[in-house]
């Protein structure tokens, strides 16, 4: 009796082919998903390090602004952040819009979302920035600033509360952070 040569691959062999792309695929999502996350917290640091901060300039110098004037801000009676937000986007990008003369923050460097039925800027994570103007003067007789948690800076704040979703955590983004 004659045997045959076979020729192919033993089911072993097949097994630990599938084995080693597994363990590939596994290690190449997970790179890649700390590669996005990072890229996401890097866009939050853009806007609140730079895009924010040099919109804040150039708005100063077309409304005759000094350097420690700001954007007014304020919290809402349900004690939330968001009317600063609101009136923020209102300056930096509705109102020279309306004008003619353009946004201070070009369109494709946020993402633009709603509260309340508002435009505001939305961070990477789909929540939205947070912005405390702490330089406007308070009227007399308050004896307490409106704003609760951390504050970052003496002039303003602008926040993203970072993939929780959460205000004062450590994975918050703030103007002034590395």
């Amino acid at each position: 009796m004659t045997r045959r040569s076979r020729s192919g691959f033993t089911l072993i062999e097949l097994i630990i082919v599938v084995g080693i792309i597994s363990i590939l695929a596994v290690v190449l999502i997970a790179v890649l998903l700390s590669a996005q996350s990072s890229g996401e917290v890097a866009k939050a640091r853009n806007f609140c390090n730079t895009l924010v901060p040099s919109a804040i300039g150039k708005w100063q110098e077309d409304t005759g602004k000094q350097t420690y004037d700001y954007p007014r801000s304020g919290i809402n009676k349900e004690k939330e952040y968001f009317d600063g937000t609101v009136l923020l986007y209102e300056e930096l990008v509705t109102k020279p819009n309306s004008s003619g003369k353009g946004a201070y923050i070009s369109e494709d460097q946020y993402l633009k979302g709603e509260h309340k039925g508002k435009p505001v800027f939305f961070d990477p994570w789909g929540n939205c920035y947070i912005y405390r103007n702490f330089s406007a003067k308070r009227s007399r007789g308050a004896s307490e600033t409106p704003f609760k948690g951390k504050k970052y800076n003496d002039t303003y704040d602008i926040i993203s509360q970072g993939p929780d979703g959460k205000m004062d955590t450590e994975d918050d983004v703030y103007n002034g952070s590395n």
